[in-house]
């Protein structure tokens, strides 16, 4: 029965991670859907979303690591470790148009 409650402790811990995570990404996607955004504020963003990645990633490792557990929701991981992946390279592209603008305006 303890087991089970601390099992069930650790999938709420790693569900209110995801949860934390999905906010901050929609918070940095936005930002760079809407082409507003400024350097810093994309570099802050995704700051806070690194770290809200390194949270779901401790949290699912705690969990895989109790006994029966065995890595059986590798896709669980795989799919969030995807959408970081994938906003990463969108944050590092909009941050270099922004150095590619600073490096034009000195040409100039």
């Amino acid at each position: 029965m303890i087991v089970q409650i601390q099992m069930e402790e650790l999938k709420t811990n790693r569900t209110v991670g995801k949860q934390q995570f999905t906010r901050a990404e929609n918070s940095l996607r936005r930002l760079l859907e809407g082409g507003r955004g400024l350097e810093d504020t994309i570099r802050r963003k995704f700051e806070e979303l690194s770290l809200k990645w390194q949270v779901v990633q401790d949290a699912h490792d705690v969990l895989m690591a109790q006994p029966g557990q065995d890595n059986i929701e590798t896709e669980w991981i795989d799919e969030i470790m995807t959408r970081y992946e994938n906003i990463e390279s969108d944050a590092d592209a909009a941050l270099m148009k922004f150095k590619v603008e600073k490096q034009s305006d000195v040409a100039e």
